[in-house]
């Protein structure tokens, strides 16, 4: 077999790292009548944190960062590592309800553990849903009900109970 040499020296560059996405966002985007006690939730494509920051709280450790997620309107919450790759906030003490909100992930604010940035800014919207009564108990028109028979009113998404039960009035 005959060889040659080159000529000139063969020089290529490439890349084996892809970039950073968020490959799963809950709520989605536009998603309507969300519970006021619904996460955000974000999942990304290859690890943000290290493996000791899996079930910790943001912001805690250097190493377990937390998000730089704009709110609007602003809300205050907790945020947690679920493992390496998601992220999850819990709005304390709850999303306002019948409120839209408006998420925001800036483009390069968030890097992967081996590097990778994200390639674009992720952007979204959720509504919550306003208190609609699902049942009461005793139902309307109930006859021969015990004198300490309670009453219960179930309601489509969580209520403060001292706000809640001080709007009733029994007649």
């Amino acid at each position: 077999m005959l060889f040659r040499s080159l000529a000139s020296e063969l020089a290529f560059a490439f890349s084996t790292l892809g970039p950073l996405q968020a490959t799963s966002i809950t709520p989605a985007d536009d998603a309507e009548d969300m519970r006021v006690d619904t996460p955000i939730m974000i999942t990304f494509n290859r690890p943000i944190v290290p493996l000791n920051c899996a079930g910790k709280i943001a912001g805690q450790a250097a190493e377990c960062p937390i998000l730089p997620l704009t709110l609007t309107p602003l809300i205050n919450g907790q945020a947690t590592w679920v493992n390496t790759s998601l992220y999850r906030f819990d709005p304390k003490p709850g999303w306002n309800a019948g409120e839209t909100y408006k998420v925001g992930l800036p483009q390069d604010a968030v890097t992967s553990t081996d590097g990778a940035k994200l390639e674009a800014a992720y952007d979204w919207q959720f509504s919550t849903a306003l208190p609609r009564i699902l049942s009461i108990a005793p139902e309307r028109g109930s006859t021969d009900l015990l004198l300490d028979a309670g009453v219960q009113v179930t309601f489509n998404t969580p209520m403060d109970s001292s706000a809640t039960a001080g709007a009733f009035t029994v007649i």
